[in-house]
């Protein structure tokens, strides 16, 4: 499980044009267990949403959400640490200081990876990204504040 997610984000990088030196120098496999849920990435955000029914890994390529660039990758798992494939999935950025909102475009890449596009957040005042999920009969959200805590 572990190497398929790595290399589909290596591989997505290098396909959609993505990919630098310094991109793909960052995507250190970490593997550490967090409450049950695995997190893949040293570099990545990891929050578990608010009923305890997902893992979320967000990796984006800036530390801050202010990234100019037109990409993140979410991976899921469900409770039981497996991966969430063929979720029904909401991301939308918000600006805490203007208020302003951007719809993300969503695509399933398989094994529990999904490509958020189309948020060019831009620089200046960070953006938190609230992730909405559903999976079966399970339904959860997890917000990504702007700053890392």
């Amino acid at each position: 499980m572990i190497s398929r997610i790595a290399a589909l984000v290596v591989l997505m990088l290098m396909v959609g044009g993505c990919a630098s030196e310094d991109i793909l120098s960052r995507l250190q496999i970490e593997n550490k267990k967090i409450d049950g849920f695995t997190k893949h990435f040293a570099e990545s955000r990891f929050l578990i949403t608010e009923n305890k029914h997902f893992g979320v890994e967000l990796l984006m390529p800036d530390d801050k959400l202010t990234a100019p660039e037109d990409w993140m990758y979410l991976v899921i798992h469900d409770s039981a640490d497996r991966d969430v494939a063929g979720a029904d999935l909401s991301v939308v950025a918000r600006n805490p200081e203007t208020g302003t909102t951007r719809q993300a475009g969503i695509r399933d890449e398989g094994g529990g990876l999904y490509r958020i596009t189309g948020l060019r957040l831009g620089r200046g005042a960070g953006w938190e990204v609230t992730v909405k999920i559903m999976h079966q009969d399970k339904s959860d959200s997890v917000i990504f504040p702007a700053s890392r805590n």
